[in-house]
């Protein structure tokens, strides 16, 4: 096996350079050692060794993926294009779908979801035997196929969602993250109805799903519901931010979202302290991780004890505030009775890939 195979990224350097002043270092804050890194070798950031395996099988398709994508955020990033065609919009859902699924943050996440649904699944047939599950972690064998696998159905969810650029025009720069995707619901948030809701508001068929994606200090890809919201902007494809406030909520979000780094590209343009992004991680970190939650044990008509086990893969709730947004729907929702959030196409549950289980 190449040595080049062993290093394995999960976040692209392709995207990663694009944060760098000299195409080798960026700035780097880690939030577990504390620590501010003005010149970290963009190489020896976010990777695994074998994180994908050793036959290079799903390295090789990552990097198929990455290679596609590059000339898109190029195009972006240069200005030379005003519109996005057909084929660069795919590939632009593409890699949102595979990079959310791929990151460690991803991996460590789905893991502990697993853990604790099996362990809550296995609780009562674990206490008569006595063994103490406290004492064991359960965890799938090839979670990174899994989530890949994952990745790959979802790509026609997401291509009902407008894709905008959002050019930022301030005096502080777009940070990223070891996990640079962030899946938000800005209307479910602040919804009367739904912000009291137990489970996600950010899968990837629910309304009101935003995703943001910096691919420079300067540009931001952003994908939204255009029934939910309108992404005010002078009528184009881009759309110049100018008030820095918007990216410092973004910048939050990053903060809460990453594993456990966050990058940028110069450190006098942050807008805020790296002790200020911490405090909004405190606040956000716990209700942005996954949960497991379950029913009380009941008697079905047949006799039998059941109860329900539900995942709930956490969210970014941090009531953002955004000039560029403005929510559409303000329905308050009064008749509707079911237990998750609406769909942005009910015609879903008919298809065969969202009706099996």
């Amino acid at each position: 096996m190449s040595p080049k195979k062993k290093r394995q990224h999960y976040v692209p350097r392709m995207l990663l350079k694009n944060f760098s002043t000299d195409r080798k270092t960026l700035g780097m804050y880690s939030f577990t050692a504390e620590k501010l890194v003005e010149k970290a070798g963009f190489k020896e950031q976010c990777y695994e060794n074998y994180l994908y395996g050793k036959d290079g099988t799903i390295e090789n398709l990552l990097a198929e993926i990455e290679g596609e994508t590059a000339p898109v955020f190029e195009k972006l990033i240069s200005g030379k294009g005003s519109r996005l065609s057909i084929q660069e919009k795919y590939l632009i859902y593409r890699f949102i779908t595979f990079q959310e699924n791929r990151t460690m943050r991803a991996i460590n996440d789905f893991n502990s979801m697993a853990d604790n649904f099996a362990k809550s699944i296995l609780k009562e047939d674990a206490k008569l035997n006595g063994i103490n599950l406290d004492k064991v972690t359960i965890k799938p064998t090839e979670p990174t196929a899994f989530l890949l696998k994952r990745a790959a159905e979802e790509i026609k969810v997401l291509t009902d969602l407008d894709i905008k650029l959002l050019e930022n025009d301030t005096d502080v720069d777009f940070i990223i993250s070891d996990h640079p995707i962030l899946m938000y619901n800005y209307w479910a948030e602040r919804h009367p109805k739904f912000s009291e809701y137990p489970f996600s508001a950010t899968g990837v068929a629910l309304k009101g799903l935003i995703i943001f994606l910096p691919v420079s200090p300067r540009h931001l890809v952003i994908l939204y519901d255009s029934v939910t919201y309108k992404c005010i902007s002078q009528g184009g494809f881009s759309h110049k931010l100018k008030n820095s406030k918007d990216i410092l909520w973004i910048n939050r979000l990053q903060a809460v979202k990453a594993e456990t780094c966050l990058y940028f590209k110069d450190a006098k343009k942050l807008g805020c302290s790296f002790y200020e992004y911490t405090e909004t991680r405190l606040k956000g970190i716990n209700v942005s991780r996954p949960t497991v939650n379950e029913s009380s044990v009941r008697q079905r008509p047949d006799g039998k004890m059941s109860k329900f086990v539900i995942t709930n893969r956490g969210d970014l709730k941090i009531k953002a505030q955004f000039s560029f947004l403005k929510v559409l729907d303000n329905d308050p929702y009064d008749g509707y009775k079911l237990a998750m959030l609406p769909l942005r196409d009910w015609a879903w549950l008919d298809r065969k890939e969202f009706s099996e289980p």
